[in-house]
């Protein structure tokens, strides 16, 4: 069984963290705490926070988080802003599910990553480290570690790829949201290794403020002087809209469309070669 039974309750101090689990997540977004909060101080603690016995550096025996990082925080700001509420809430303490005391590390990692994918705002630069840290300390394959995971072998390979090949900058650019994952993918397989030209891709990038929205443009009857259909301003910007802020379910749709516009942004691509290329994508 993975679980003690029954929920156990403990004080909010009490609760380690990152002892003995490297959590997923690096950074705590103050609004979804403070959202958070607001949410348990109304309807109470809806899922117990997922707790492990450890050691800690000193050889004492410690209750470490291992699912629930931010709803500990939320607790605290609770806790902070309105002790009489906290008192009213958690009286008993904080309600916590125990994992049994044959659980391994390396499963309780896995419950980490596992709790993390369930959340929208997840990093996928921090998870990509992650993921692969368990490669190289499980010795699993790519293929094993997504299964295990519940994601799909090219969902893991991306990630893999992405945390070998990119550079610091580019893995920061995903981090922060300067852009979308699949386009650090992108950059990080077609400029292997070569972190100038990644990072110039972002300078490039952040000059021409290329922030634009995900919306599909209304096609246009422009020619050129040989009756050729050219591809209009918004058709242009459709195409970079891709690239900088889509998702990676979008682009999967519209797969050529990422790698053109970042040869365009790079300079490697001129106004012809993106006609071209939104002639084939049309036919």
């Amino acid at each position: 069984m993975m679980y003690a039974e029954g929920t156990q309750f403990f004080d909010l101090d009490d609760l380690k963290e990152e002892v003995t689990i490297k959590n997923v997540r690096k950074d705590y977004l103050p609004s979804r705490i403070q959202d958070l909060a607001s949410d348990i101080a109304d309807k109470g603690l809806l899922q117990d926070i997922i707790v492990k016995n450890s050691m800690d550096a000193t050889g004492s025996r410690v209750v470490e988080v291992v699912g629930g990082f931010y709803r500990r925080r939320a607790i605290e700001l609770i806790k902070e802003t309105d002790i009489d509420l906290f008192a009213a809430l958690f009286s008993e303490g904080i309600p916590c599910k125990m994992l049994s005391d044959s659980t391994t590390t390396q499963e309780a990692e896995f419950i980490n990553i596992a709790e993390n994918l369930q959340r929208e705002d997840i990093n996928d630069s921090d998870l990509a480290e992650v993921l692969y840290e368990q490669l190289k300390k499980t010795g699993m394959t790519q293929a094993a570690l997504a299964k295990k995971v519940g994601k799909s072998a090219e969902w893991m390979s991306k990630r893999i790829l992405f945390h070998k090949r990119a550079g610091p900058a580019l893995k920061e650019a995903v981090r922060d949201g300067s852009i979308a994952f699949i386009v650090g993918y992108e950059l990080a397989k077609n400029y292997a290794d070569d972190f100038d030209a990644q990072v110039a891709f972002l300078q490039k990038q952040a000059s021409l403020n290329l922030k634009v929205t995900l919306t599909e443009a209304k096609k246009t009857n422009t020619k050129d002087d040989d009756g050729v259909s050219l591809p209009s301003k918004s058709e242009i910007t459709r195409m970079l809209s891709r690239a900088i802020t889509c998702s990676e379910d979008v682009v999967s749709e519209y797969a050529s469309g990422v790698k053109e516009a970042i040869q365009w942004i790079t300079g490697e691509l001129g106004y012809e070669d993106i006609n071209e290329s939104m002639r084939a994508e049309e036919g």
